[in-house]
């Protein structure tokens, strides 16, 4: 017997052993217990705990069942595996022996056991499993219960396409009890994830969600909100996994599920890690460990030491990471997570100069990586074995390496449909393209460095704008040949930014070898194209200096000041012979240099710089310029004008005034007033050639989608409602309101905000504002904007704009003074803007008044 057995006292015993069989008589208890028993005191036990006694066999509530099997398997997790063994043995005698009646309490005495078994014993498991299936099972429940736990058990035998097969016809099944199905929705989710398919993975999850939250299980629910937040945080969205865990934190301790809260446990450690905070992260990781010695489950243990080894890596204790990660690899009984170990095993050798030790390392994750099919880990072994063998002067291996990890990248992603999926995990590996960049350009391959760079930017908006057509990633050749003769394209790319969003990386210490290892070399890379020639230099700036701690990322007052922008315009516009023969400059900004009012640049001392259009990517701006022109709208103009009431203190006094000019200008329409417009708007815009709105503008960062104008009293047009409710034809959208052009900009250099929207709604291009803009030269820049437009229609919106900011920036005071009187709005001469301004003075040279009109097209 047991030594785990002598520590409990017989009453408990008794209750343990009928909780399990779920109703037994007094010989098969013993027979289970292996000890003998009075009858009498067997009783005894059953009526102090609500039992009873029926037709010879012992009973207890429900309640008390799963009250006393919890506690059982939380505090002495060994015995209760031992009793489910014993109890599976003695029914599955009773079932071969022709006792169908068996069949049910067979059934859950496998359930449970075959769920222990998960943890750490998968060859124990797969036996079982086998066994169970030689069994005469009648039931439906009994044969989904074996399907679901050989699917398991081929999962955690690292048999991944043996075990999705399984759970597909499970799952297919129409009979499947609730139970089963949201478990077996769980557990494909699991698999899914190993193998890459995140999307997939997701929708399985949410789908069980729902299944364990109708049927009031509040353990499963915390399983699946646990797996939610491990998933998240696989994507790098630190917060939306800290929800999912803090939630599933919450229903395990509201059932007292330690073993559960000790999981939550382990992965909020890592979220605190990835954030910066090693205190917290390693304490987390602490208790998991000691939670799991106490359970006996050494695998559990080996994933938690591999995490404690982490922390001291990233702390710069390279030899104690060492010592921890063998501890770690020791007590490993799967695979799964021996190839983490083999890859932080690698690091640390790297980190102390053995390369080859760490090459080692790395192949030995790799071997077992591709053994089992762990897709979801190979793109870290290919990146740091490329990382090694550019180190040895290996340049060709180090290329393949990096190609492979990309191909497994772009492979995962390419079945998805959820543009936040594809987002962020094209994201996730941002430093992979980086550092391919990196390498090409060092062998003096500069198109295929350029291409790199496409393939790592705002590749989710290139296919919103491309509609159902498979966009292709453009080369600098399919740029250079719709490039005209006076055309110059200016694509940067930025590498080894530390983005706000991981502090761990911006907290490791100047000192800490691993550094070089983790972090691709900052640098900000200018791509020049004319449609005869390409070329690449390093702008002498990093990029990290233009990252600051404002949530937006952008401080305007830094920004326009005079010593900031000449150094800008030094580091990102030297040596470029090609700005002054270019009478057509399209620019693709990247990363932080977004935030870079390159207009002012541009324009310094003089305006006298081209007439400069942006785009998000030139694989965005191929795509429009080979998109057929569709005949124009049956309407010129529609303009829409509301600055607020007057009485509030964010009144736009020049809005309603603006939008009446640009309708009157070009024969359009207008809307002004406080009233309601969405609705209509929505079935209205797509009938005209110009849209022009003069109102408020708010930016969203938490949400950037959400970033609105306001077009009436309590109304606010999202970037959400646009980009999934409008249909344009619209040659050209105005967004003259505050922040229009700002956007979130998400790794892998996706832009989220109103730019996104309007062009993902079928606008040709969009003229939007980088700031706040001043009311009152907002109205005087787009008065002279549509007055030329109206002029010459043939004209790009990009001209337009570079000529209509000229004219602003050296308007005298009686210029302005003019200006407005012929506009019908002499009174605004009392301005604040203008006041204490002389009459041959400029009120609105400096770039704050002009520099954050910007305009988006790809013509």
């Amino acid at each position: 017997m047991s030594e785990s057995i002598f520590a409990i006292p017989e009453n408990e015993l008794v209750l343990y052993g009928v909780a399990v069989l779920g109703t037994a008589e007094l010989q098969e208890l013993m027979t289970v217990l292996a000890q003998r028993l009075d009858a009498e005191a067997v009783q005894r036990v059953m009526e102090e705990h609500g039992g009873w006694m029926e037709n010879g066999r012992f009973s207890l509530p429900p309640n008390t069942v799963r009250r006393l099997l919890a506690g059982l398997e939380q505090n002495n997790p060994v015995y209760y595996r031992q009793l489910h063994e014993r109890a599976w043995r003695h029914l599955a005698q009773r079932l071969t022996a022709g006792h169908k009646e068996d069949e049910g309490r067979l059934t859950a005495v496998f359930e449970r056991l075959a769920t222990q078994l998960v943890k750490d014993n998968p060859q124990t498991l797969l036996t079982l499993v086998h066994q169970m299936g030689q069994l005469p099972l009648h039931t439906t429940e009994s044969q989904a219960w074996q399907q679901y736990f050989l699917a398991v058990a081929l999962r955690k035998t690292d048999q991944f396409a043996d075990s999705l097969a399984i759970f597909d016809q499970l799952l297919h099944r129409t009979d499947l009890p609730p139970v089963i199905r949201a478990r077996a929705l769980n557990s494909r989710a699991n698999g899914y994830c190993l193998v890459g398919r995140l999307e997939e993975a997701i929708q399985d999850y949410t789908e069980g969600l729902a299944l364990w939250r109708e049927m009031g299980d509040t353990l499963n629910e915390g399983k699946v909100l646990l797996n939610l937040g491990i998933t998240a945080y696989d994507l790098q969205n630190y917060d939306e996994a800290e929800i999912y865990l803090q939630a599933a934190a919450t229903k395990f301790e509201q059932i007292g599920a330690e073993r559960w809260l000790a999981s939550v446990q382990n992965e909020l450690g890592l979220v605190y890690r990835d954030k910066g905070d090693l205190e917290a992260a390693r304490l987390c990781f602490e208790r998991f460990v000691a939670r799991r010695r106490v359970e006996n489950s050494p695998d559990q243990v080996g994933r938690g030491l591999n995490n404690i080894g982490e922390i001291l890596l990233f702390q710069g204790r390279l030899d104690e990471a060492t010592a921890v990660f063998h501890e770690a690899l020791n007590h490993m009984t799967t695979r799964v997570y021996q190839i983490d170990i083999h890859l932080n095993l690698g690091l640390a050798y790297q980190a102390t100069g053995r390369l080859i030790a760490a090459q080692e390392a790395y192949q030995n994750g790799l071997s077992l990586a591709l053994e089992i099919g762990r897709r979801d880990i190979l793109p870290h072994i290919y990146y740091h074995l490329g990382d090694v063998c550019r180190r040895q002067n290996d340049n060709a291996a180090a290329t393949k390496y990096l190609e492979l990890a990309v191909q497994v990248i772009e492979e995962t992603r390419e079945p998805m449909q959820d543009e936040g999926l594809k987002i962020s995990l094209l994201g996730r590996w941002q430093q992979v393209y980086e550092a391919l960049v990196w390498q090409y350009l060092m062998q003096g391959k500069t198109a295929e460095a350029f291409h790199w760079a496409e393939r790592a930017r705002a590749r989710a908006f290139a296919e919103l704008v491309g509609g159902e057509q498979v966009t292709q990633v453009a080369t600098a050749a399919d740029v250079q040949a719709v490039l005209p003769e006076d055309g110059l394209m200016l694509c940067y790319f930025t590498t080894g930014v530390l983005a706000r969003d991981l502090p761990l990386l911006r907290q490791l210490a100047r000192d800490n070898p691993l550094r070089e290892h983790l972090l691709v070399t900052p640098g900000i890379v200018l791509f020049v194209l004319t449609n005869a020639e390409l070329t690449a230099q390093v702008c002498p700036l990093d990029p990290n200096l233009l990252v600051t701690l404002s949530p937006r990322g952008f401080d305007l007052d830094r920004m326009l000041q005079t010593a900031v922008l000449r150094r800008l315009q030094q580091s990102l516009l030297h040596d470029l012979p090609q700005l002054s023969q270019s009478g057509r400059l399209y620019l693709v900004p990247h990363g932080p240099l977004h935030q870079v009012p390159f207009t002012a640049l541009l324009n310094m001392p003089a305006c006298d710089g081209p007439a400069v259009a942006y785009a998000p990517s030139a694989t965005v701006w191929l795509e429009q310029q080979q998109r057929p022109l569709s005949a124009l709208p049956e309407k010129s103009c529609l303009a829409v004008g509301f600055g607020g009431l007057p009485e509030q203190e964010r009144f736009l006094p020049y809005a309603q005034a603006e939008a009446e000019m640009v309708a009157g200008l070009l024969g359009g329409e207008v809307l002004t007033g406080g009233e309601a417009k969405k609705e209509m708007l929505k079935t209205a815009v797509s009938q005209f050639r110009w849209l022009h709105f003069a109102c408020h503008g708010v930016f969203n960062h938490e949400q950037p989608m959400e970033s609105c104008l306001e077009t009436g009293v309590d109304e606010r047009l999202t970037a959400k409602e646009v980009l999934h409710h409008w249909r344009l034809a619209a040659e050209l959208v105005v967004l003259s309101a505050c922040e229009t052009g700002v956007s979130r900009i998400l790794r892998g250099d996706e832009p989220m905000g109103l730019i996104r929207a309007f062009f993902t709604a079928g606008a040709q291009a969009v003229l939007v504002t980088q700031w706040p803009v001043e009311d009152l030269s907002a109205f005087l820049l787009m008065r002279r904007f549509y007055q030329r437009l109206a002029q010459e229609t043939a004209v790009s919106p990009a001209q337009l704009l570079h000529e209509a900011i000229c004219w602003l920036r050296n308007l005298t005071l009686a210029d302005v003074r003019a200006e407005l009187a012929a506009a019908g709005q002499p009174e605004a001469i009392n301005a604040p803007v203008l006041a204490n301004w002389q009459e041959e003075k400029r009120p609105f040279a400096h770039p704050r008044f002009w520099a954050a009109f910007t305009l988006y097209s790809g013509r």
